[in-house]
């Protein structure tokens, strides 16, 4: 009995000794939640030498692009104090030009440590981006604790901790941060008429920290649209989930909305070339296809579930079952896919110089009032195409996209700012407020 003691301390102790600390860590330093802010916050030139490790306000070494660190602790408070909140929407809101402000959420295993792969890579977006536009470009990267034990092993146990910390981050402060991002957006284009951009990206848990804040939002949008809107309803330009790490039971919902509009014919909005929504799974996210479902089946074994009933569109009864919703992601429940992208051939998309073709209304040509199913290729420089299909799964008006996508434009489960998926989100950006064109967003 003793050694079973000795032997659970020991335990505790390298779980213990392994924690994330408790404190935020936006981007490289420990700070203490409520510690005090100077009343400036200093705003540092990044670079190799110098890393910014303490400052939350950033310029890229060249000036060509701004980048702003927001920290939301576990319990879905900002991390250091409301100062934060302003001082960053003080900053993106410099100068007088339009703006491309381009929000980044990142998910397991991920923070805001300093040299983190997401980190990394969303700068290098930022920097490419900044190279095929006269706006000013800004970044902003929410930092939460993507893991909460950092011991090798143990910590991939951490997967029920994190998935209920990203639905509670999404829930609190950050839902006041996006509304108030959007008003500044909304205000450039509706009173300054600056054709500014707004694009919110999630990947994996932080996919599930974007659909938690953003969810209530976009059924209340939606519930109250109507076909005499401009364009469908959406938070800022484009909300875009990569490999998400959401269950298809929390989707299901907005779905619903979605396809009772239909029903009603209350779909066809005056512009509708663009999706609003794009929620994109790698076919080869071993993640959340099987990590994932693992983790929901333990996790959900004592609920009750029940099948559900639904008239499509089409005067069809569909079932829907509770339970497969609920152990598996958004993009691994093929009910809810819309599309399929995938690749004729293997693709090396440049971040910067990938130009696209044709021009966007002739994007949906091949589409007919109601026509289910479309496939599209979509063309890029040097003859290499992506093929778009609609599955028939949904409306060929439903601005909300549900896409599979093959390995070669997102490899795995991390591997998702490629040239080759970035070239495709760009192909449904709006460039110009006044009269869409294709974007050099990206």
């Amino acid at each position: 009995m003793k050694n079973y003691i000795l032997y659970f301390f020991i335990l505790s102790a390298i779980i213990l000794s392994g924690c994330a600390p408790g404190m935020v860590r936006s981007p490289g330093k420990d700070v203490k939640p409520g510690e005090r802010l100077e009343e400036t916050p200093t705003v540092c030139r990044y670079s190799e030498e110098e890393k910014c490790e303490e400052s939350y306000l950033q310029y890229a070494p060249d000036g060509n692009y701004r980048l702003a660190f927001l920290d939301i602790d576990d319990q879905g408070h900002f991390g250091r104090q409301r100062k934060q909140l302003n001082d960053v929407l003080e900053f993106i809101q410099e100068g007088n030009k339009a703006k491309r402000i381009i929000l980044f959420v990142h998910g397991w295993h991920h923070g805001g440590i300093e040299g983190d792969t997401n980190l990394v890579l969303f700068r290098k977006l930022l920097s490419t981006s900044s190279r095929n536009t006269e706006k000013d470009v800004v970044g902003i990267y929410v930092s939460w604790r993507g893991d909460s034990i950092t011991v090798p092993l143990l910590k991939e146990l951490t997967f029920w901790d994190r998935k209920n910390t990203s639905e509670e981050v999404g829930r609190g402060a950050l839902l006041e941060f996006l509304v108030r991002l959007e008003q500044i957006w909304r205000k450039d284009r509706d009173v300054k008429k600056i054709n500014s951009n707004l694009i919110t990206i999630g990947h994996s848990f932080g996919a599930s920290v974007v659909l938690s804040s953003l969810k209530g939002i976009l059924i209340e949008r939606f519930a109250t649209s109507s076909p005499t809107d401009e364009k469908p309803p959406g938070f800022g330009d484009l909300v875009v989930l990569v490999n998400p790490a959401i269950e298809a039971i929390h989707y299901a919902n907005l779905r619903e909305i979605i396809e009772e509009k239909e029903n009603h014919g209350q779909l066809k909005f005056k512009t509708n070339l663009r999706p609003r929504l794009i929620i994109a799974t790698s076919e080869n996210d071993f993640a959340t296809k099987y990590v994932f479902q693992f983790g929901r089946a333990l996790s959900t074994i004592f609920e009750s579930h029940r099948d559900i009933e639904r008239v499509n569109r089409n005067d069809d009864v569909e079932t829907f079952s509770q339970g497969e919703m609920d152990r598996n992601t958004v993009g691994h429940y093929s009910k809810f896919l819309t599309h399929r992208l995938s690749t004729e051939n293997e693709l090396d998309l440049d971040l910067t110089t990938c130009e696209l073709k044709p021009e966007p209304p002739a994007l949906y040509s091949s589409r007919t009032e109601k026509s289910e199913v479309w496939p599209i290729p979509l063309e890029f420089e040097g003859g290499s195409k992506m093929m778009l299909e609609h599955l028939g799964n949904s409306s060929a008006y439903n601005p909300y996209w549900v896409v599979k996508v093959n390995k070669n434009i997102i490899p795995n489960h991390s591997k998702i700012l490629t040239g080759n998926f970035v070239c495709f989100i760009r192909r449904f950006l709006p460039e110009d407020y006044i009269k869409p064109r294709i974007p050099k967003l990206f």
